[in-house]
């Protein structure tokens, strides 16, 4: 059994990943998605800062 703490983590990648592009998005392996989708609380609520670009505030390494 996966731990709470992961789950709610689960579904934060989930709600950031829904704000890539679509072509951004269909490079990450639909596997991995499902496993993140399963895996996540559904009931715990995230959201995500839609003020903040993702693209441009991102760390570069």
């Amino acid at each position: 059994m996966i731990n709470e703490t992961y789950k709610n983590a689960y579904k934060e990648v989930y709600t950031i990943l829904n704000y890539l592009n679509e072509e951004d998005y269909n490079k990450i392996p639909p596997e991995l998605i499902n496993a993140i989708k399963l895996n996540m609380n559904e009931e715990y609520e995230y959201e995500m800062n839609e003020d903040i670009d993702i693209y441009t505030n991102a760390s570069r390494r």
